[in-house]
């Protein structure tokens, strides 16, 4: 970013499920690499958070909020209270999302929906109540999380899937919908990476996993923030409505 957008009190950063293993890793990079004023959403818990704020000499105080992103009321209020204290949003990163396991033919209707609404709905209801704002300043970036899965499908996870592939398509219209007003739209569909629900995975699956990556590993904290970095900067402008494949060249 350059100095109209970083390191500002009137322009803040908003990461969703900040709680989690990616977004604790893009937190950690964007602080390490001097951004300061950054906002973070969680659900249940914000030890992890605090923590990392606490590594880079920085109070959290009015740093982090607790919110259910899937109620628009309570998205509302929040978006409220982050003005208040932060005046301008002038990024999202739609990092919030959940998964549960099942054929798609075991898989109970209330949890298909469940995963749909905690990564889809949550991105749009977050996206929708700052955009009004990004409009208003004719600039904003707003970075949803997909997943390789959206593209290629995995047994078991139908629901997952479905999101993800779904993320991509928002993604693209709102692209289209905000770009005369300077306001970028793009979505990382991850690979496998050193945090989150890979943590799940035993060690002989971790194994597999690596061999089918042309570059025999998974993604780190560099590899993310420093596309994140990018995407939120002035230097790219021109990028918008993209799916960026952030996996080591597995597809």
């Amino acid at each position: 970013m350059n100095s109209n957008h970083k390191n500002t009190d009137t322009n803040a950063i908003l990461i969703t499920g900040s709680n989690g293993g990616i977004g604790g890793m893009i937190l950690s990079y964007l602080l390490k690499n001097g951004h300061r004023n950054i906002i973070c959403q969680y659900r249940r818990s914000s030890d992890q958070i605090k923590k990392i704020f606490e590594i880079y000499a920085v109070d959290p105080t009015n740093r982090i909020f607790q919110a259910d992103l899937n109620d628009e009321v309570s998205v509302q209020n929040k978006g409220i209270e982050i003005r208040k204290k932060h005046a301008f949003v002038s990024t999202i990163i739609n990092v919030a999302g959940s998964s549960k396991n099942g054929m798609s033919w075991k898989i109970t209707k209330n949890d298909f929906i469940s995963v749909i609404h905690d990564n889809v709905l949550s991105a749009f209801l977050c996206s929708k109540e700052f955009i009004p704002d990004m409009r208003e300043k004719n600039f904003g970036r707003i970075i949803n999380f997909s997943s390789i899965v959206g593209h290629t499908g995995i047994a078991g996870a139908s629901s997952y899937c479905a999101a993800k592939a779904a993320l991509m398509g928002l993604t693209k219209s709102m692209s289209k919908e905000l770009a005369s007003k300077k306001i970028t739209v793009n979505a990382i569909a991850l690979g496998y990476f050193n945090a989150g629900l890979i943590n799940e995975v035993s060690d002989d699956i971790k194994t597999e996993i690596k061999k089918n990556i042309p570059m025999q590993r998974f993604g780190d904290e560099n590899d993310i923030g420093s596309l994140i970095q990018y995407l939120i900067g002035q230097e790219s402008n021109y990028i918008t409505g993209q799916i960026i494949n952030l996996n080591g060249g597995q597809i």
